[in-house]
């Protein structure tokens, strides 16, 4: 699984996942990051879908709330977003997709 080893002063170490002994003694690392934060960008090294702790997602769900719709984006960034090919319906908002597959029936 990828790690995170270090993290810039503006960057909130999360989560760190202490090695077992044999780990250290091959790597020389005592510890890695596991999960960080940087205003409101989130990054895990680990699938949190798929523990039974669901205080991650409370945290993901807390930040969106929070924060405006492309809040970090520049507005250079939305105006190139705009002539992508999934093309934004409302920059400054976000993107609609209109793909049966994820609109289909399992969904409704």
């Amino acid at each position: 699984a990828p790690a995170i080893l270090s993290a810039v002063l503006d960057v909130e170490i999360m989560a760190k996942y202490v090695l077992p002994e044999e780990k250290k003694l091959e790597t020389s690392v005592e510890e890695i990051i596991v999960a960080v934060k940087q205003k409101q960008l989130m990054a895990t090294s680990f699938h949190p879908e798929i523990t039974g702790d669901n205080r991650w997602h409370a945290l993901f769900v807390k930040m969106a709330s929070e924060c405006a719709p492309y809040d970090a984006i520049d507005e250079k960034a939305k105006t190139e977003a705009t002539k992508t090919e999934i093309g934004l319906i409302n920059p400054g908002g976000l993107p609609v997709f209109t793909d049966n597959v994820v609109a289909g029936p399992a969904y409704k």
